[in-house]
């Protein structure tokens, strides 16, 4: 998930340049994730609330709070963040206590729609993927 004011974007710039100008990863980083725009994902839950309100049979059911972030690789994701004189360094393990386990997750394409939530409750994206990148980026200044 992705959004104004989340400071892990403002995080990875920072590292990034206090690393010598290089984004460091694990692994090939090749893998499609879905991120989502925190903006869409909270109308979600807000449809979701709403719907059960008035329909009780959707309680149990779930969802998948996503938009229509385009897959992208981790770091495809992160380069509008990170700014365009970062390098990319790769086979790099920044952590000393991840396991084969959470390289293996990071490294492992998966994909997931809301088409469900759409016909059940009428869920739509609030914003597009240009929009929420753009709103994302402005916000950067303002993170501590």
């Amino acid at each position: 998930m992705y959004g104004e004011l989340d400071p892990t974007n403002t995080i990875s710039r920072n590292r990034s340049v206090r690393n010598g100008i290089y984004y460091r990863v694990m692994g090939a980083m090749e893998a499609k994730l879905q991120y989502s725009y925190v903006g869409n994902v909270a109308m979600m839950f807000v449809r979701a609330y709403q719907s059960l309100l008035n329909n009780e049979k959707l309680g149990g059911q779930y969802f998948f709070a996503v938009d229509d972030s385009p897959p992208q690789t981790h770091i495809e994701y992160r380069k509008p963040y990170i700014g365009g004189t970062i390098g990319i360094s790769s086979w790099f393990v920044s952590h000393r206590f991840l396991s084969p386990n959470v390289i293996n997750f990071v490294n492992t394409t998966f994909y997931v729609t809301y088409e469900k939530a759409k016909t059940m409750f009428g869920y739509r994206p609030l914003y597009d993927f240009n929009d929420s990148v753009r709103r994302t980026i402005d916000s950067l200044p303002k993170v501590r």
